[in-house]
């Protein structure tokens, strides 16, 4: 999609600020903060799963803004503290910590550390 964006909309991926995953977008929504984790980056097939990190070389060639992919983090790690009032809206304590979400079927680890 976003190779067909940079042939037929480059305005759309001049102006974006991330190009994230579902999981990724609601994590951005939830804690302010844009991440990406390595399950979700693999299915992107722009993930270079040898040396856990984006694949800068495949990306290049493809002529893609690098800098819309997010920052990578461990699939058990802590994203960010909540960022109220998001997370009190959907019940969750204001002191509550939001996990990055696992791969395993896509069934999110949530930690709710009060």
């Amino acid at each position: 999609m976003l190779h067909w964006l940079s042939s037929h909309e480059p305005s759309v991926l001049r102006d974006a600020e991330w190009a994230l995953q579902p999981k990724d977008w609601l994590r951005l929504r939830l804690v302010k903060r844009g991440g990406s984790e390595p399950s979700d980056a693999s299915g992107t097939l722009l993930f270079d799963i040898f040396e856990n990190t984006w694949a800068l070389p495949v990306i290049e060639a493809l002529g893609l803004p690098a800098r819309l992919l997010a920052p990578l983090g461990a699939s058990d790690a802590v994203a960010a503290d909540w960022m109220a009032p998001s997370p009190v809206s959907l019940g969750y304590q204001r002191h509550s910590r939001c996990l990055r979400f696992c791969g395993y079927c896509g069934r999110p680890c949530w930690n709710r550390i009060a």
